[in-house]
């Protein structure tokens, strides 16, 4: 692993299981080892405050390192607690995931990336008596780092067209596919020299070497070394002087009509540049190799500079594309830069340059199918999501706010529900974060839900929360909330009243005298008066619930890297 080098991973509480220590909000957690084939995680400690089963998953999230292969199956963690009896508990786990990415660089074509290997066979003096024929072999002990050789690990092509004449012909041995680092060693030796009088051969092997190297960035490069080695056959008489060299063209530049659409965003001029380049074998002999063009406001496309200058005869072959910025999402198709598609449709031209009168040099150009006209066609959407979470403050008069009491919804713009959070006991209200894939404006309703707790009177308010998601014309998206038409939190006060101890009852009158007989008799003795006193008034009871927590051990996990 290098510096720098980040892995991210996903853990995911199951039935209601504390999020580790080590891990943000949404489950995450990233690490950036600096070296080495593997790495620990430390996910953290986990409070807990009762006996039971905790489980976990936990997967690495794939991210786009070069040249890594990502391991994202998921792991099951659980952890079993139970109480030892003696006020503290017993943890015991289960899992010990491993992720195994690993690391593999693309291989490198010479050919593609880079030039063919070649040989230039040069004639002088006079005509060839025929063609030539060149062996490439392998010479290093590497074999197995390379593809496109013969079984011998050699390569073996001829000259076309110098029989006859005098001059240079290049021969290609083709696209050699290389797989591995290492340094490929191979000599080019001419197989036809027979010996013919008046002639010099050049019968020296020639060394060209290949340097391959993997600079850890995914991708091998290649370099070559000696490549395209001259073998000179000569011959001294009769000497025939060489065709004197004719006058190069005056500039030229293809009457090409080239137009630029971008669809989904407004352009700006000098945004998108565009070349026509030469790129045949000869190319040598154009100057300058590329015209450079960029498009007006209104998509025309304009290349600077007088032309091309041609000081051959030849046909040249030129292609016509639109200057590619680094791909931001190579693992999708398509060159995609700052929420821009590009068009990479290339066009072939071609220019057929004749000595004319005065051994001067004359170019016409054939346009083929961009006889018509060319347009390059980009697209723009943005290639980034915004997310907000919205949120409350919850403040109960009365007594203490307690943590999940209250229930607040989310309401979207067609009345729909799409979201619910529960109150913290600090009175935070979080709703699940929102993600945004389009500019626009948002808005929501935030409600308390009525409860039916004893003695609580509800807020009944709603408060509107207004999302304004702005492109930024890069490809990336801004969200930014104002509730209530400012930036502060709704606020939602409900009141606790405590209940009234019931009053004293009244005091009973004073019972009556009873009448005096005619005869006098023995009066009966009152009764004792009923007070109406039969309140019973419970004592307040308070249950104190004594909360052992239990920090579970760190929880180590490794990731390697494998190359």
């Amino acid at each position: 692993m290098r510096q720098g080098d980040e892995f991210t991973f996903q853990v995911t509480p199951v039935e209601g299981a504390p999020l580790p220590s080590g891990v943000d909000a949404s489950g995450t957690i990233t690490i950036r080892p600096s070296s080495g084939g593997s790495a620990n995680i430390d996910f953290g400690s986990i409070k807990i405050d009762h006996a039971g089963t905790y489980e976990y998953t936990i997967a690495e999230i794939e991210d786009s390192i070069p040249g890594i292969k990502y391991d994202t199956h998921t792991e099951t963690v659980v952890f079993d607690v139970t109480d030892n009896g003696e006020g503290g508990y017993i943890v015991s786990y289960q899992g010990e995931p491993v992720w195994e990415n690993k690391y593999e660089a693309k291989f490198v074509v010479i050919g593609d990336n880079e030039a063919d290997l070649q040989v230039t066979k040069s004639v002088t003096g006079a005509g060839a008596l025929s063609e030539f024929e060149f062996k490439l072999q392998l010479t290093t002990n590497n074999a197995d780092g390379v593809q496109g050789l013969d079984a011998d690990n050699s390569i073996t092509k001829k000259t076309s067209g110098l029989t006859g004449t005098q001059g240079t012909d290049t021969v290609d041995f083709g696209d050699l596919t290389f797989t591995k680092p290492g340094d490929y060693v191979f000599t080019v030796t001419e197989t036809t020299t027979t010996s013919a009088e008046g002639w010099t051969y050049d019968n020296a092997p020639k060394t060209i070497t290949v340097h391959v190297a993997d600079p850890g960035d995914g991708q091998l490069d290649a370099t070559v070394e000696g490549n395209n080695p001259i073998v000179t056959n000569k011959y001294d008489e009769p000497y025939i002087p060489p065709t004197p060299t004719p006058d190069e063209t005056d500039p030229s530049k293809p009457d090409l009509d080239v137009d630029k659409t971008l669809t989904g965003h407004d352009m700006v001029a000098g945004e998108f540049s565009f070349t026509i380049t030469a790129t045949g074998d000869n190319a040598d002999h154009v100057s300058p190799k590329t015209l450079t063009g960029t498009n007006d406001a209104s998509g025309n496309v304009s290349f600077s500079g007088d032309g091309f200058i041609f000081d051959e005869a030849g046909e040249y072959t030129f292609t016509v594309s639109e200057v590619l910025p680094q791909d931001d999402d190579p693992e999708t198709p398509g060159v995609q830069h700052n929420g821009v598609t590009y068009d990479e449709t290339t066009y072939a031209i071609t220019a057929k340059v004749t000595k004319g009168a005065g051994n001067k040099l004359v170019a016409t150009w054939d346009l083929g199918s961009a006889a018509g006209g060319v347009t390059f066609a980009n697209t723009y959407e943005p290639d980034e999501t915004a997310s907000v979470s919205l949120g409350a403050t919850k403040v109960l008069n009365g007594r203490d706010l307690v943590a999940g009491e209250f229930t607040f919804e989310l309401v979207d713009g067609q009345g729909n529900v799409v979201a619910t959070a529960t109150n913290a006991a600090d009175g935070s209200v979080i709703f699940s974060s929102i993600e945004f894939t389009e500019a626009g404006t948002y808005t929501y309703l935030i409600r308390e839900v009525a409860g039916s707790l004893a003695n609580v009177t509800y807020d009944t308010a709603t408060h509107t929360a207004t999302v304004t998601v702005t492109d930024n014309g890069d490809g990336t998206l801004t969200a930014t909330v104002l509730y209530d038409g400012s930036g502060a939190l709704p606020v939602f006060t409900n009141t606790y009243k405590v209940p009234e101890e019931p009053g004293e009852p009244d005091k009973p009158g004073k019972p009556t005298e009873p009448t005096k007989p005619s005869k006098p008799e023995e009066p009966q003795k009152p009764a004792t008066p009923d007070t109406g006193d039969h309140t019973n008034a419970a004592a307040p009871v308070a249950l104190a619930l004594s909360g052992v927590a239990l920090v579970a051990g760190a929880y180590i996990l490794r990731v390697r890297r494998n190359r």
